[in-house]
């Protein structure tokens, strides 16, 4: 699939020194505020 095309790591430390660049999301809040609330609602209805 696609996501095996996607490197392992991604370092994002050039852009970090050289514009001051800082992630608004981190793994656990991408899980907790994005992730897991868009699967829960995709499967909601799924026992309909």
């Amino acid at each position: 699939g696609i996501v095996d095309s996607w490197p392992a790591v991604v370092d994002d430390s050039a852009a970090a020194n050289d514009w001051g660049w800082q992630p608004e999301y981190n793994q656990q809040r991408a899980f907790q505020e994005y992730l897991i609330p868009t699967i829960k609602a995709r499967y909601a209805n799924c026992n309909d």
